[in-house]
Order: C-alpha cells, then structure tokens, then sequence
C-alpha cells in the first residue's frame, strides 16, 4: 500500500471574539484494577506514591492543565474502578498530562477502558450559559456524567427550531432537584475519541 505525499492537517481550535467564551477543552480517563497484576503497597510506600503523582500534578499545572478531579467508580460497573477528570485550553495538553499521570507509581497498574476529549464552547443560543468547571465552582463529592450526543441532523435543523428545542432542555434541566453535594454534568459535545461501548450514562460518581 502506498501512503499518499499529501500532508495530514488538523482541525484548529474553534476561534473566538474578546467578548466571548474561550474554548475549554476537557479529558476523561476511566481505569480498572488489573486482576493479574494488581497494585499493592505498604505503609512505607504510600507517602512517595502520593509525593510523586503530586510532583507531576505541580508540573502539569504549570502548563494550565486541571485535574478536576479522581472519582471512585468502583461497585458502579463491572469493568472501572478510578475515572480521572482534565481540563485546560489545549486538547494536546490534556493528552501530555495523561501520559504524564499515567507513568506515576499509581497509574501505571491501572488499566484504562475507557478516555474522551471533548470541548466546552460558547453556546449557539444561551450565551451565559457557562459550566461550573469553566466559570470556577468549585468541585462537589458527587458527579453525576451524562454524555450529549448530537446527530448530523441536528446541524440541518431550522434556527427557530434549535432555539425551541434547547429552551425546552434548559426548562427541564431546571426543573430538576440535585443534591447541593452533587454536580451535574453533560460531557461537552463534540468529537469524541475511544470505545462508545464504555457509555458512562448517568454514571454518578465520589470524589476520592
């Protein structure tokens, strides 16, 4: 098979004005306990695990990645027991800070099933419409992570009828009652990457 001369271009991240909402890109990862090698450590491990994995938290931060958050998963599936929750305002960040986290003491026995990159833009019809993550709330014990999935067809939809549909999901988003303990949260629509077999709907999930 030959491979054509033509270089591969990326997409650019989505422009923006002075008076809108920058993008905000953000990376889940969902690992699993190895059965056949699972990870074990004593008492005089622990203080050089944690002092480590902090150690690249420090240095990600300098590059202005996030983590948001560890959340224990583990009893809600069968298959993950830690998710791990990124943000920044570049997607490549994001990807160097997992790989980075990945090669710690208390990563590198886990076994990931499942990751996701997705972007936080300005909305189309509710402009101060801003998550939590991104306007500085601060993070609750309890996530509760539904993915948003839209349809080719959506982008085919008449104005009038975008406008209507959306005002009708922000009316029964309000209309619910959510633990002050707990934040709600749709995964930015857009491209995603990994396995759509992993679905995480409605996965509610504790801080650790």
């Amino acid at each position: 098979m030959s491979i054509p001369d033509t270089p591969i271009t990326f997409p650019s991240a989505p422009k923006h004005t002075d008076d809108s909402t920058p993008p905000v890109y953000t990376l889940f990862a969902v690992f699993r306990v190895s059965s056949s090698h699972p990870s074990v450590f004593d008492g005089r491990d622990v203080a050089g695990v944690v002092r480590e994995f902090e150690d690249v938290l420090e240095l990600t931060s300098d590059e202005n990645v996030t983590l948001r958050g560890l959340y224990d998963v583990s009893g809600l599936r069968a298959d993950a027991d830690l998710m791990l929750w990124l943000h920044g305002p570049n997607a490549e960040d994001l990807q160097w800070a997992l790989r980075l986290l990945r090669r710690t003491s208390l990563l590198k026995p886990l076994i990931r099933v499942w990751s996701t990159v997705g972007v936080q833009r300005e909305t189309e019809f509710v402009k101060d419409q801003v998550p939590g993550f991104v306007s500085g709330v601060e993070p609750k014990q309890w996530l509760a992570l539904h993915p948003v999935a839209r349809s080719t067809s959506w982008h085919l939809i008449d104005p009038a009828d975008h406008s209507r549909l959306v005002m009708e999901q922000l009316d029964a988003r309000a209309s619910l009652r959510v633990s002050p303990r707990t934040s709600s949260l749709a995964t930015p629509s857009a491209a995603t990457s990994g396995s759509s077999r992993w679905s995480p709907t409605n996965l509610l999930t504790s801080s650790i």
